[in-house]
């Protein structure tokens, strides 16, 4: 699980990084990516408390939760280039 959960986190800095990168203008990527950069901390918070949250009421649907997001990543990682 702990290996799947690093692919995710992997696939996910990527794909974003690189769109925020590709779709905001020169002037304001620094913003961009500060405001990225911000999300995913939060991001580090809310997680867990959702992760023990589902846990909680199903392991099976903590577990499939964890596994949509890890699918769209690693679907936008296959159609970002480079």
């Amino acid at each position: 699980m702990a290996f799947l959960s690093g692919v995710k986190w992997i696939l996910t800095i990527k794909s974003t990084s690189a769109y925020v990168a590709q779709n905001v203008k020169v002037g304001e990527r620094a913003q961009g990516m500060g405001l990225l950069n911000a999300m995913m901390s939060l991001e580090w918070v809310v997680g867990p408390l959702l992760g023990g949250y589902l846990s909680g009421i199903s392991f099976q649907l903590n577990f499939v939760s964890t596994l949509i997001p890890l699918g769209l990543a690693f679907l936008l990682a296959l159609r970002l280039p480079g």
